[in-house]
């Protein structure tokens, strides 16, 4: 199998170069294949021939390994090299795989002692504490033609590190990618450790309820999650324009809306909210850093109807929130210059509290994070239907 062994940030280095530079940033990527045994990978035989006939002169090679998976700790990686001036033919050098090496780690082949311009990588053997383990689809091998490449590789693969890093601290949010600790911690609100539960909570009077993490083509196109649960009319929704589905998410996957993407559910009268009752509405909202102002969530009826907006609602910053109620005659509107990060999503909630028995106590309410940030009486409101 070939595969190309350049991490994204070398390969965008190195194609600026200007041609007295480019000689020395010269890769050459490797085609592995199973060897004799599992433990082993035979590297297909290859030249530096395109490089000398594009440059004129013979490379300077060096080996580097980039990790496709997870290696397990403690595993050793043996290279064998051939060339006419070894003893035998071939001469072999093995590194220890550091601790916690993953997807896009990269370490280096050092060649034998006596090394020169005939020898080449033959072929790669692969064990954990003396026992030999299976190397197919672990590994990447590139070589490196020159300085200038090598230089590249250190900082393009310190720079690609870091953005593996930051999606690897992402991954323990979701469910199907959380393990050890941070599974258990996905758990506890049921007590049960290792059983995560739902990325958000079903309880017997949610309306409706959208993960918004459904897969392009699926039926239905975006699930209420209440259908699960026996007794429920599930209300689910369709998705039209500029909408991805698989845009990273709070837990795992979300929404991500473009200029005239939305999600609509049909009318239902499950959604009414009567002159006496009590309403909730909130979702987890991660505005774009070039979003002006935008409805997260809204419901309109006939001169009645709620919204929830994120971003400039006049308060002179961009990630704002404004919450809208109205029943036909009343409009209530609460906001709050709460400045919601870009780099992370943030619970947004607008409340409706009524108590018949207190109706002075009535309110509309903004609660960002479980803080409470404005609220407006609202008494008088009558029913959104």
């Amino acid at each position: 199998m070939t595969m190309l062994a350049a991490p994204p940030a070398v390969a965008a280095m190195s194609h600026r170069l200007t041609a007295p530079f480019a000689p020395g940033a010269d890769l050459l990527d490797l085609v592995l294949q199973p060897g004799v045994t599992p433990d082993q990978l035979t590297v297909a035989t290859y030249n530096f021939a395109a490089h000398r006939a594009t440059f004129n002169r013979m490379p300077e090679p060096s080996y580097v390994l980039r990790a496709l998976r997870v290696v397990p700790d403690g595993t050793t990686l043996t290279a064998v090299f051939g060339d006419p001036a070894f003893t035998g033919g071939t001469a072999s050098t093995t590194v220890t795989v550091p601790p916690g090496t993953g997807p896009g780690d990269a370490l280096v082949l050092p060649l034998p002692t006596g090394s020169g311009p005939a020898t080449r990588l033959r072929f790669l053997r692969q064990g954990n504490g003396g026992v030999p383990s299976p190397a197919a689809g672990h590994w990447i091998v590139t070589a490196l033609l020159g300085t200038t490449a090598r230089l590249l590789w250190v900082l393009g693969v310190e720079r690609d590190r870091l953005t593996l890093l930051r999606d690897r601290v992402r991954e323990p949010r979701a469910v199907d990618t959380a393990v050890g600790a941070s599974l258990d911690r996905l758990g506890q609100d049921l007590g049960v450790p290792r059983f995560p539960p739902t990325p958000y909570s079903f309880d017997p009077v949610t309306t409706a309820l959208y993960h918004a993490d459904d897969r392009p083509g699926s039926t239905p196109a975006i699930t209420d999650a209440t259908a699960a649960f026996p007794g429920r009319t599930p209300h689910h929704g369709t998705a039209a324009g500029a909408v991805d589905l698989l845009h990273r998410g709070r837990y795992e996957y979300a929404a991500r809306f473009g200029a005239g993407g939305t999600i609509t559910v049909g009318s239902s009268a499950d959604f009414d909210i009567a002159a006496t009752a009590s309403f909730t509405v909130e979702c987890f909202v991660r505005p774009d850093p070039t979003t002006t102002v935008g409805t997260v969530v809204s419901r309109v009826g006939a001169g009645t109807g709620l919204s929830i907006e994120v971003g400039d609602v006049g308060l002179g910053v961009a990630g704002a929130v404004r919450a809208t109620i109205f029943d036909g005659a009343l409009t209530l509107q609460v906001s709050a210059a709460a400045n919601l990060p870009t780099d992370r999503f943030s619970h947004v909630a607008a409340v409706l509290r009524r108590d018949p028995a207190r109706p002075l106590a009535d309110s509309w309410a903004l609660v960002v994070n479980g803080v409470e940030v404005a609220a407006t009486s609202a008494g008088g409101l009558g029913a959104i239907g």
